[in-house]
């Protein structure tokens, strides 16, 4: 074997695990997220409900503060409307593939 090919088979050893990524692709922040959106079905976290009686309801409208980021929001139940802070309402998922503007009755046991 002569110099040249003990080179070139040895710069080709070499480039093969230098061909792999070292770190594995975060599809959490390189994917689309969703926002909340006016009639988009959410959940209202209630501090004394178990998380799977938490109520059920479609946002209404949304309050933006002084800096102009979402505060609060109002939310359509099926006790009334409601105000709730931006960090206290949970977007459902799968939320795009329902008709939200058909859905107007919704069921809780949390009051």
């Amino acid at each position: 074997m002569s110099y040249e090919t003990l080179t070139t088979c040895l710069t080709e050893a070499e480039r093969i695990p230098n061909d792999r990524p070292l770190l594995q692709t975060r599809t959490k922040w390189t994917q689309g997220r969703r926002d909340l959106q006016v009639r988009g079905p959410v959940l209202i976290i209630g501090d004394t409900c178990a998380r799977n009686n938490w109520p059920e309801g479609l946002v209404v409208s949304f309050d933006p503060g002084g800096d102009g980021l979402w505060k609060q929001a109002k939310i359509r139940t099926w006790k009334g409307t409601i105000i709730r802070g931006i960090r206290k309402i949970c977007l459902l998922e799968g939320a795009d593939d329902r008709k939200v503007e058909d859905r107007e009755t919704f069921q809780s046991d949390c009051g």
